[in-house]
């Protein structure tokens, strides 16, 4: 016996609550940008440059098959001339777990390679 389970498809107000409840409701990082235009030099924020970590296997997974469905499935020229996304993007990018993904903030903050944060 097989079952079927139809995708639930949010509301822009549903997704938009998610996001919201998501988000960061005050900064509590450093900034290194933020501070040198408030007249504050802190150069302990970026020197020594931060040391490359090794990637999580997790993540070089998933980049993996991000990259893979970027190539094999999307096509950037049409979605700038159209200046939409797909239905089949962005199923894609659901099934591959790209929405509402949360990056920790020792990850965040550790100095990780910018692909290890912003795949």
């Amino acid at each position: 016996m097989t079952t079927t389970t139809e995708a639930y498809v949010s509301t822009e107000a549903e997704s938009r609550e998610v996001a919201e409840r998501a988000r960061q409701t005050e900064w509590e990082g450093k900034g290194f940008l933020r501070d040198l235009f408030l007249g504050k030099l802190q150069l302990d924020l970026i020197h020594p440059f931060p040391r490359i970590r090794e990637e999580r296997p997790a993540f070089q997974k998933f980049a993996a098959e991000l990259e893979r469905f970027l190539v094999d499935h999307v096509d950037p020229a049409a979605i700038d001339e159209t200046g939409e996304y797909p239905p089949h993007v962005l199923d894609g990018l659901r099934k591959l777990g790209a929405f509402g993904m949360k990056i920790p903030r020792s990850t965040a903050a550790s100095g990780s390679r910018r692909r290890s944060t912003a795949p």
